[in-house]
């Protein structure tokens, strides 16, 4: 049988680890006196009896709330069941409404009116007589040029 490192798990390597690991300290038991050992049994018993009446309390808590949950689903099923019509139910309201609908047109109906004679045609407006076309004025005689300039050079140059 060949031997195998402890680092890769090869057998035959020749890698070993080059410094040995330390010597862990070595814990000096602590003696328990027998008093002392009554008393951690006693806790550990009552805490044991705590932790399962917690258990046991979270336990009957979920199973409250899912009955509660339980009975909100059923309610709802029966409040829809009682909500829902049946045929009979149904026709009967239809049946209803066509009736209160053929009495409100019935009503809404206007009576048919009596033959009116016909109405006479308004008579045509007569046309209006063209107005006269106004004489011309006679053009202005146009006015003599009038040169106010006093510079007989230019100013800019």
């Amino acid at each position: 049988m060949s031997r195998s490192c402890s680092r890769c798990r090869k057998p035959n390597c020749q890698t070993e680890p080059s410094e040995p690991k330390p010597a862990q300290k070595v814990r000096k038991k602590v003696e328990i006196t027998p008093e002392k050992r009554a008393l951690l049994l006693r806790n550990l018993e009552k805490g044991r009896v705590t932790a399962r009446l917690n258990r046991q309390k979270r336990a009957e808590a979920k199973r409250i709330a899912k009955r509660k949950e339980r009975d909100e689903i059923d309610q709802m099923i029966r409040d829809d069941l009682k909500s829902k019509k049946t045929n009979a139910e149904l026709e009967a309201e239809v049946t209803a409404l066509q009736r209160k609908l053929e009495a409100q047109l019935k009503a809404s109906e206007p009576e048919p009116k009596p033959t009116a004679k016909p109405k006479p045609k308004p008579e045509p407006e007569p046309e209006p007589e063209p107005e006269p076309e106004p004489e011309p004025e006679p053009e202005p005689e146009p006015e003599p040029e009038v040169n106010f300039c006093t510079f007989t050079k230019s100013v800019w140059s």
